[in-house]
């Protein structure tokens, strides 16, 4: 039985890899020695992959008078992709700098809020109006931002 592709599930996913990365990393950075700034760097990656991934989506909707009211949204939301991708770069500098104390609790704080607000609002809405061959297109976006 063919199951319905579901933007919320994936991209829920994602969110879930990312935070658990970050996570990974608070744990890693309080040790001696340890992989904290190559966990980073992956957190990093992951993070602009899948910024990137909601920004052809939302650059694709914008073209469709049916997605206006998803718009502001998404607006606000790539705000917020700026200031997490500003703070992250902050503490991979301070990481470079080989700084004991870096404080992570705003970065994760906006994080946790943004994933959160785009699972519950957005990324229902992308189901439930998008059509299957944009669900399609963007499933084949995805894979080709995973390369």
């Amino acid at each position: 039985m063919y199951q319905q592709f579901s933007v919320a599930r994936l991209m829920s996913q994602d969110h879930e890899r990312i935070l658990g990365l970050f996570k990974e990393f608070k744990r890693e950075k309080k040790k001696e020695g340890s992989n904290a700034r190559h966990i980073f760097k992956s957190f990093m990656t992951e993070l602009q992959t899948h910024f990137r991934a909601e920004e052809r989506v939302c650059h694709l909707l914008r073209k469709h008078d049916k997605y206006s009211n998803l718009m502001v949204l998404a607006s606000m939301l790539d705000k917020e992709h700026t200031m997490l991708i500003r703070q992250a770069q902050d503490i991979h500098a301070q990481l470079g700098k080989n700084q004991k104390f870096i404080d992570t609790s705003d970065l994760y704080e906006l994080l946790t809020r943004h994933a959160d607000t785009e699972d519950r609002y957005l990324y229902p809405e992308f189901d439930a109006q998008m059509t299957r061959s944009e669900k399609n297109w963007l499933r084949q976006q995805l894979k080709q931002e995973r390369r």
